[in-house]
């Protein structure tokens, strides 16, 4: 990939990379890509701690039916909170997997990861 085409290069990886929605209780994996969430009621989804750093992950409401509520293993912030509740179409979650001392862990990219004013709900459980 050169420079000048990296942004490009990378978008056109991303459409490629569409990672299919374990469905209802299911683990989401710990790959780079793009999960679109479908729910048909009330549902959970699990995200394992990420196995390396500089993994790129997408979590999008794409139809809803009830709540999704995702738990990572790991924080998806700076603040502890590993809990994200998506409950409208279109709630989405940039994730970017990190090193923390020996282990990695996920997080929430974000200008102020915070303020979250719109999208899933992000908490700890």
């Amino acid at each position: 990939m050169s420079g000048h085409r990296a942004v490009q290069d990378l978008e056109i990886g991303w459409r490629q990379r569409e990672v299919q929605d374990p469905g209802a209780s299911g683990a989401i994996p710990t790959e780079s890509g793009v999960v679109n969430l479908v729910s048909t009621g009330a549902e959970t989804r699990t995200l394992a701690a990420p196995p390396a750093s500089g993994i790129m992950l997408v979590i999008n409401m794409q139809t809803t039916g009830g709540d999704i509520t995702l738990t990572c293993s790991a924080t998806f912030n700076g603040i502890g909170n590993n809990t994200a509740v998506f409950a409208s179409v279109g709630d989405c979650v940039f994730l970017i997997s990190v090193r923390a001392g020996t282990t990695f862990q996920w997080s929430l990219f974000s200008p102020d990861p915070n303020d979250i004013v719109a999208g899933p709900v992000i908490s700890t459980v």
